[in-house]
């Protein structure tokens, strides 16, 4: 452990080595720089008992606007940001590292909203894009896995989480904003991310209302959205009921979380603005559905159950032509496509017996898969479009001994 903070004080510019914080009970403290020459503080999780042959995954969580400054501890001890990120299961099983940056002050934006020029309204600002390198250089220290980083954040920390979207849509493997929003008529790419969007219906203050034109234009546009609908019993804490007047039943919602929902909307009945958080924060599928996906060159994976460390399956682009008339094939644990008109479209692999192992999301219109790590057997692949699932292609992979 000593080696590995010692070469994060290389990398981050200066990490101090100080006792664990009583909300973080253990946490890292640690600085960087920003662009401006100011400097940021940050706390990371570091899994206990992480070893160098396994890949670890990396979630950024981005405070609100009341734990700007330098103190080094509200970002991680306010707000329930701790919550899912501490408990047992979610530390014993997929032992997530988790970086806790902290907004310098209020002067600064997670994402340009009220600063700014015209052209950086709704991108990352100076804070965000430094917390950002921080991972690229913790990347370089631990062993984390770069396909499965994610974002999310509450309130400033939530709009700060959009404008990362846009500002670095192929970069994170899902999102989770949190009473955020984002002006920008970006469909094309704020849905190059999954996420999973959490808002009080009642937030008065940052509406709900731009969240919901988005979800609705991401619907219009043949992209599916997951909305759910819950009804807050007390504005002082986390404590809800469900009741879906427009969406979804608690089965459908666990249903569409197992089988590879990529976008979802989760909406508190007459919720205020701390409801979109805390009911984030305490719900027990956002974890597995982060820890579900992950981004391949581009493509989104989906892995049920979500996996832990050193259990991925490796998936690549491979840069070998296409067999020429062949639309979809699967041999050898090679999927290849092409002329795939409706865009996205996925594909599913299937075990012999019809049970789902894992889905792909495809953004391209022609391109290849390979799946490594499968055992000889006989597998069924299906090729979809985002709409249906009726309207595709299928197809039988057979892998030898």
């Amino acid at each position: 452990m000593a080696r590995t903070l010692l070469l994060m004080s290389l990398l981050l510019c200066a990490v101090v080595s100080q006792g664990f914080s009583k909300a973080a009970d253990s946490c890292q403290p640690g600085t960087t720089k920003m662009s401006d020459g100011t400097t940021m503080h940050f706390r990371l999780y570091i899994p206990r008992g992480y070893s160098n042959q396994h890949k670890y995954p990396l979630v950024m969580v981005m405070h609100g606007i009341g734990e700007c400054g330098n103190d080094d501890s509200i970002q991680v001890d306010h707000e329930y940001m701790t919550h899912q990120w501490m408990l047992d299961s979610v530390k014993s099983k997929y032992q997530p590292f988790i970086l806790y940056p902290q907004c310098p002050s209020s002067s600064y934006e997670w994402g340009y909203f009220n600063t700014g020029t015209a052209a950086q309204k709704g991108y990352a600002a100076l804070p965000a894009v430094a917390a950002v390198n921080v991972i690229d250089s913790l990347i370089k220290v631990y062993p984390i896995d770069t396909t499965r980083l994610y974002i999310g954040g509450l309130s400033w920390g939530g709009l700060g989480t959009e404008a990362l979207m846009m500002s670095y849509p192929t970069k994170f493997a899902a999102t989770f904003p949190c009473a955020g929003e984002n002006y920008l008529d970006s469909i094309n790419v704020m849905t190059k991310t999954p996420f999973w969007m959490f808002h009080g219906l009642s937030d008065g203050t940052v509406t709900v209302k731009p969240d919901t034109q988005f979800v609705t234009a991401v619907i219009k546009s043949g992209i599916p959205v997951v909305k759910f609908y819950a009804s807050q019993d007390s504005s002082s804490g986390p404590n809800f009921t469900v009741a879906n007047p427009t969406g979804i039943s608690a089965d459908s919602l666990n249903n569409a979380v197992v089988n590879g929902a990529e976008y979802l909307f989760f909406g508190v009945n007459k919720g205020n603005h701390n409801s979109g958080w805390h009911m984030a924060f305490y719900s027990p599928l956002l974890v597995p559905w982060l820890m579900s996906k992950s981004r391949v060159n581009g493509n989104t994976v989906f892995t049920w159950p979500a996996p832990g460390p050193g259990s991925v399956t490796a998936v690549k682009e491979a840069s070998k032509p296409l067999i020429p008339g062949n639309a979809f094939t699967a041999a050898h644990g090679i999927i290849r496509w092409e002329g795939v008109s409706s865009l996205p479209a996925r594909i599913t692999l299937f075990s012999a017996r019809g049970s789902l192992l894992k889905r792909y999301r495809i953004g391209s219109s022609m391109g290849e898969l390979v799946c490594s790590g499968l055992p000889a057997g006989v597998y069924l692949v299906g090729l979809e479009t985002a709409r249906s699932s009726a309207a595709g292609s299928r197809a039988i992979m057979i892998i030898g001994k």
